[in-house]
């Protein structure tokens, strides 16, 4: 009998929970940004790379397929706040600031995290307080590595439930009759990734 996905979730140490040396080398901050006006949902980081990175899930559970409409809110959220991955400026501060040291999703949540740094300077879960100035810190490192060469920046496009990688390689493998919604996905990315190269940013979906 197979094991219980949720039992077997729920039983890993927290540092298993997201398994970054595959995707970023040497990570040190893993940040949740999520809610209000936000910059990203997640901020990952080492000192080569940083990301921000945007999440949607949708409810096609059993077939999604590869439409543009299933990825055009959660890849324009990501175009549009890309002056908050690559500006210089220290006081081009994200929306949602205010509350990166408040409980995710609200402190009056029934079921909440009370710490959104799930990962900060190589201490798991750290709680801000008023004497780490944890927060504080937390930007200023994410300041200088914005504007750091040497740190690769990239936006990550993560779809849950919503678009099928397998559904648009069939159809954009097709040499004719490829689906409509498909092909304007595709057109979409286009757009995403000619927009993304202008400013030097990588982009993973």
């Amino acid at each position: 009998m197979p094991e219980d996905p949720t039992s077997y979730r729920d039983a890993r140490p927290e540092s298993d929970l997201f398994n970054k040396a595959p995707y970023i080398p040497n990570c040190d901050l893993v940040l949740c940004t999520d809610m209000d006006t936000e910059p990203c949902d997640f901020i990952v980081s080492s000192p080569e790379k940083l990301c921000f990175i945007h999440v949607k899930c949708g409810k096609s559970f059993s077939s999604p397929k590869s439409s543009a409409g299933a990825i055009a809110e959660v890849g324009s959220q990501a175009i549009k706040n890309l002056t908050y991955l690559i500006s210089h400026s220290d006081v081009n501060i994200p929306g949602n600031y205010s509350i990166w040291d408040k409980a995710w999703p609200s402190h009056k949540a029934k079921h909440k995290l009370e710490s959104r740094f799930r990962l900060a300077f190589n201490e798991n879960g750290k709680i801000p307080n008023e004497e780490n100035k944890l927060m504080k810190k937390t930007w200023e490192l994410i300041s200088n590595r914005r504007k750091s060469p040497l740190c690769n920046k990239e936006i990550w496009i993560v779809m849950g439930n919503s678009f099928s990688k397998k559904h648009f390689i069939e159809e954009m493998s097709k040499d004719t009759d490829q689906q409509s919604e498909t092909i304007q996905a595709f057109q979409l990315i286009e757009d995403w990734l000619s927009s993304t190269d202008e400013m030097g940013v990588d982009i993973k979906i």
